[in-house]
Formats: structure tokens, sequence, C-alpha cells
């Protein structure tokens, strides 16, 4: 896990080969799009309330809310 934190900290998009960026651009398309049509759905909104009501630094928005929280906590919400 820590060597591919490493290479994730170390690369950057210049460096990337034509394919892999389009490749990184797909995977980021394709998340954002689960995530928003997740919105409206059981999971996410229990998992906001939970983290909501958890607290955290308010330094990361939970993606279709308002509410700002620490940012693992809204990658939890982010991922569910």
């Amino acid at each position: 896990m820590e060597q591919l934190a490493r290479f994730v900290c170390a690369a950057r998009y210049e460096e990337l080969s034509d394919g892999a960026r389009e490749q990184l651009k797909l995977r980021v398309l394709d998340s954002l799009g689960c995530a928003l049509g997740a919105l409206g759905a059981d999971v996410p909104e229990m998992v906001r309330k939970q983290v909501v009501e958890l607290g955290g630094n308010p330094l990361a928005t939970m993606i279709g809310f308002l509410e700002r929280t620490a940012p693992d906590r809204a990658a939890l919400h982010n991922g569910a």
C-alpha cells in the first residue's frame, strides 16, 4: 500500500502516456457518474446522516449536499 501511495504522490499528469491519460479521464468520469447516480438512494443518505452526526473538520464536500465534513468522512460518503 505504501508503494502505491508513493507512486500516486510522485505521478505527474505530463508524464503519463496518452493511453494512460485517456484511461484516467474515463475513470474520473465513471466515478462521478456513479456518485451522481447514487444521489437519492437509501445508502448514501444513511451515510450522510451518520457523517453529519459525527461532525469533523469541514474541509471537504459530500457530493450532492451542502454539508462539509472531514476529508475521510467525505470520501466514505462519496464512495457509498
